[in-house]
């Protein structure tokens, strides 16, 4: 970097007769009538000889891992720095035991995931990662530790709270029933009927007080209207409980409303066994009664217990 700001200017034009304006005509103008679009991009270029070497171990991630079943580990290495210019040695264990090893060789990209498989028996496990090369100026985030449980295979089940709005879509717009109108423009015309054929004093000032209070109580009379279709910003409470007793890995959930699919999340790190995830789905819809339904694992990446218990599915009123 030059420094730590760097500004780049662009030119209109250029004065190059000296008269004090920028002439947009003759050969070569001085000046355009507007600016161009333009492209600019700051590049730097890296010394390699100076950058340092920062690998990480950023995530463990185990699915399919109950007791006497084949599951997978994998592991997220990360490079805070530049590539190193050899291999690095990536170690997986379980409780000290070694479950595998790789050569991981970063690129540019600055992430690669690796696969293991794991037989895990009974039991808590403490899953170790760990990644060496030479020259990491911080080996202290080299290492990483989860515990997994094995035991029955999980099993996920989810329930859904009533859904709440946010915020406000602003106000209705009002607007007056069809049915008023004629009624108002009749009533006006039969005063200046009335006006025209018997012009006396008493009853012209009557026929205006009659007008001034029609007119007057249009507002009272013409009752706010809802603009057909209006759309909120909601949200849909979602609970997932492992019944199980595994772990469970990662996997996704599913919303449809009124039968259309509408959202997909992920559940990245899993649900220990006995335990529970609330998260708030967003949703955009229309205030009324709903159809919601949620499944969690759709694709049934997960071998679980019971799948009977991984939807839900009710009408819900959205407010």
């Amino acid at each position: 970097m030059l420094s730590a700001v760097n500004t780049v200017t662009f030119l209109r034009g250029k004065d190059q007769d000296g008269d004090g304006r920028l002439s947009t005509t003759g050969t070569p103008a001085e000046a355009e009538d507007y600016i161009h679009p333009v492209f600019v991009a700051l590049v730097t270029e890296l010394d390699e000889n100076s950058a340092p070497v920062d690998l990480a171990v950023g995530d463990i991630g185990v699915g399919g891992a109950y007791a006497g079943g084949t599951g997978t580990v994998t592991v997220t290495v990360i490079s805070n720095g530049i590539p190193p210019s050899s291999p690095a040695d990536l170690v997986l264990e379980s409780d000290g035991n070694r479950i595998g090893s790789e050569k991981v060789a970063m690129d540019y990209s600055g992430k690669i995931i690796v696969t293991f498989s794991w037989v895990p028996g009974p039991g808590t496990h403490t899953i170790t990662a760990r990644v060496d090369v030479p020259g990491d100026i911080r080996p202290e985030n080299n290492v990483l530790s989860r515990e997994i449980t094995a035991g029955a295979p999980p099993d996920l089940s989810v329930a859904i709270g009533a859904p709440v709005r946010k915020g406000s879509a602003g106000p209705a717009p009002t607007s007056a029933p069809l049915s008023l109108v004629p009624a108002l423009f009749g009533s006006l015309g039969g005063i200046l009927i009335f006006l025209n054929r018997r012009k006396t004093s008493i009853q012209a000032c009557a026929a205006i007080m009659l007008t001034m209070i029609l007119v007057c109580s249009v507002p009272a009379i013409v009752p706010p209207v809802s603009a057909a279709g209006q759309a909120y910003q909601y949200e849909i409470p979602v609970e997932i409980r492992n019944l199980g007793g595994s772990d469970s890995g990662a996997c996704n959930l599913a919303i449809w409303l009124d039968g259309e699919k509408v959202v997909v999340h992920t559940i990245e790190q899993g649900i220990p066994p006995g335990g529970s995830l609330k998260i708030s789905i967003p949703v955009t819809t229309t205030s009324g009664m709903h159809q919601v339904r949620v499944v969690v694992d759709p694709e049934q990446t997960l071998t679980e217990k019971d799948r009977n218990n991984n939807q839900a599915e009710g009408m819900y009123e959205f407010p």
